[in-house]
């Protein structure tokens, strides 16, 4: 099972019953797949701190063996 949204999972709040399928859900969503021979694939994450004017972003790029190739931060 695959969810869309967060309003799908499982409630954590019913005494804990569905936080181990909640979190057996979320960990199939986070995990990385590989992109077709011949093919490079971009991940990037980006934060910001409205507190302190700042931000951040980070890129990995991996082939298809999930190798890293490159990557850059800041």
């Amino acid at each position: 099972m695959v969810s869309n949204s967060a309003k799908d999972l499982p409630n954590a709040n019913n005494g804990g019953k569905d936080v181990a399928q909640r979190d057996e859900i979320l960990n199939d969503l986070r995990q990385w797949i590989t992109p077709p021979p011949g093919v490079v694939k971009v991940n990037y994450e980006a934060s910001f701190d409205a507190i302190l004017n700042i931000a951040g972003i980070v890129a990995v790029i991996r082939d298809s063996s999930g190798n890293i190739i490159g990557g850059a931060n800041r």
